[in-house]
């Protein structure tokens, strides 16, 4: 017999260079999918730090131009979550309550 879950996307917009305020979103986004019995819930690629957009515009990163290119990637590094750390952990917790709540 197959096991049989509901798995969801999630469709939020990230807060874009800003990890914090990232984790606060996907943690909210975490529980409202766990409380509706959601056993999976993924997040689009790049969502943790937000997608570079620049990227596809290099070299012509006018939209930046306020910035110099080394300090928005590191921008993008400094906001980009390590698999072992804190961010990753409170991402884990999220899951495990979430998963407790159904």
């Amino acid at each position: 017999m197959r096991n049989k879950f509901l798995a969801a996307a999630a469709q939020a917009a990230p807060a874009f260079l800003n990890l914090e305020v990232c984790l606060d979103i996907a943690c909210h986004w975490i529980e409202k999918a766990g409380k509706q019995g959601v056993k999976v819930l993924v997040f689009p690629e790049t969502w943790l730090p937000g997608y570079p957009v620049w990227l596809d515009n290099i070299p012509n990163i006018t939209q930046w131009d306020y910035l110099p290119a080394k300090e928005i990637f590191a921008r993008l590094v400094d906001n980009s979550p390590e698999i072992n750390s804190p961010a990753v952990d409170r991402l884990c917790v999220a899951a495990a309550e979430a998963n407790r709540t159904w």
